[in-house]
């Protein structure tokens, strides 16, 4: 199991284009994200200042984090740990945000977070198993 976690603050914008032959769901939100030694996974916090539009869909980000976060580990080896990220708006459609959508978008945005390996580093230096 690999660990890692983030190299160093980042705040951006998640905003994944998915094309998949016809209107499919969307979502987008800007987010920060920060190293803290005492998270185990990742914690997922919403915004000081939350719109109505991202309590309503913060939720189903956070959620499709958390799945996110299991498929990283399940399926590429790697233990995300000691990560922060606040999600501080969320950006909808009328039509194509749904719930269904932002925990898939949440999800891709951890995945690819998880995987880049210009925004995280290995806590420890090298790889180590977890048992």
């Amino acid at each position: 199991m690999e660990r890692r976690t983030v190299r160093e603050p980042r705040t951006g914008r998640c905003r994944i284009h998915i094309n998949n032959g016809g209107r499919g769901p969307w979502c987008s939100f800007d987010y920060t994200s920060r190293h803290d030694p005492s998270v185990e996974t990742v914690k997922v916090l919403i915004g000081e200042i939350a719109d109505e539009e991202t309590t309503r869909w913060f939720p189903d980000v956070r959620q499709g984090i958390a799945l996110g976060w299991q498929r990283l580990h399940d399926h590429y080896g790697i233990n995300l740990t000691g990560v922060v990220i606040t999600i501080a708006k969320v950006y909808s459609h009328p039509i194509d945000t749904t719930s269904r959508g932002c925990e898939l978008y949440g999800s891709l945005f951890i995945e690819g977070f998880g995987r880049d390996e210009s925004s995280c580093v290995l806590p420890d230096g090298g790889p180590s198993s977890d048992s």
